[in-house]
Formats: structure tokens, sequence, C-alpha cells
């Protein structure tokens, strides 16, 4: 795959996989946008970049250099405009809410600022991410408990406060520093710490991988 990469970083190269999927079309589209600003600024093509951009994605390079700009297809002319529609959109979801936006709106948009921060067993906290125990132990970043107490903390100014989970003892087998949020850990590490049975089977080792749970879906 040209622009495929183990972007969650599960040892699997897969376009099931959301994360692989993502970075590889955002890859690809930052190429054709190098392309046609090249041919933009030798003179071959004309026209606003990104939606020459937009139709080398839809209809081809080829046909763009071909006519010097957006091909007169009427598939192309209407993916152009319907992907310009959707960006005020999208933008407004991404972006940080006004003051008055709901609770939820708030603690998404306080979320989304730790946006590849890695996961770390037992680690983080309402005021950013830390080194976990066990086999967080080297890695700065939060577990999913952790994550939410941060994501409500923030957003609330420090008005809501939740109680996390005690720190989670260490778990038994291989350590790793460099695991990922992920399927494979969102489960265990969102379960509230106590002494019932399913806090007991929180901390056995488990034997489902990243890349069954990226393809198993």
């Amino acid at each position: 795959m040209t622009w495929g990469e183990d972007a969650d970083g599960n040892g699997v190269v897969s376009p099931l996989d959301p994360s692989d999927a993502i970075m590889a079309q955002g890859n690809f589209m930052c190429a054709l946008y190098d392309q046609v600003s090249v041919a933009t600024a030798d003179g071959r093509i004309s026209g606003d970049p990104f939606d020459l951009a937009l139709a080398s994605y839809n209809a081809g390079f080829g046909n763009v250099t071909k006519f010097g700009d957006v091909p007169p297809f009427k598939e192309t002319q209407n993916y152009i405009a319907r992907i310009r529609s959707l960006i005020g959109r999208y933008s407004a979801a991404s972006s940080n809410p006004l003051p008055g936006s709901s609770i939820g709106e708030q603690i998404v948009a306080a979320g989304e600022t730790q946006l590849g921060v890695p996961y770390s067993w037992g680690g983080g906290g309402p005021n950013g991410p830390s080194t976990g125990s066990g086999s967080g132990a080297n890695t700065a970043g939060f577990d999913c408990s952790h994550f939410v107490w941060y994501a409500t903390y923030q957003a609330s100014g420090g008005s809501l406060n939740i109680l996390p989970r005690p720190t989670p003892k260490p778990r038994p087998g291989p350590k790793s520093s460099t695991a990922p949020v992920g399927p494979q850990s969102t489960t265990r590490a969102c379960s509230p710490a106590t002494s019932s049975p399913s806090a007991k089977a929180e901390a056995a080792p488990t034997t489902t991988s990243a890349s069954t749970s990226a393809m198993g879906e």
C-alpha cells in the first residue's frame, strides 16, 4: 500500500482499521494537493488548489492537467460541491465549543485536546497525562477512567471533579511502553476497581490482540 501506515501502532496496516485508513487518506490528499500546487505554479493548470485537489481525487490528476482546471464532469463538480458543503459541519464539531455549549460538548472538546497521547495503564489525572504503573510505568499518558476524569474536570473548570478509581495494581504479563489507546485496552481500563469479581477479571491477562480487535469487528 503506497499511503498506508500503522497509524495506531497495533502492528497491522489495514484499510479496515479507522486509524490507518484515515491517515492513509490524509497522506494521499496531501500528495494530491502538492501535485496541483506545483502544476499551478508552472502554469499547467489554474484554479482553486483545494478544488483541484478534490477533482484530482475524484477524476484523477491526469484529467485535471488535461483540462487545465476542474474537469467538466458532473460527478466531479457535484463531489467538490458536496465536500465544501460539509466543511462547516465538521469544523464546528471539532472546534472548542462556546461557553454556552452543553457540558457534553465541552467534555468532548477537552478530550480532543489530548488526541495522540498514548495509553498508559494507571496514567493521567485531572491536569493531564502522567506515567502510570505496571505496563504504564514508562509511558506518560492516560488510561480510560483517568482520561474521562481529565476531560470532565477541564471542561467544567474544575467544578466537576469525579472520583477516579484507585491506581490499579500492575497487570501480569509482558510490559510495553508504546501501546496506544485502542480496543484491546478500553474495556479493561474503564471498569471501576473494587473487590468484586469484575475487578479481578480486569487484572487478568487477555489474549485478545489489537489486530484481532481491529479486524474482527
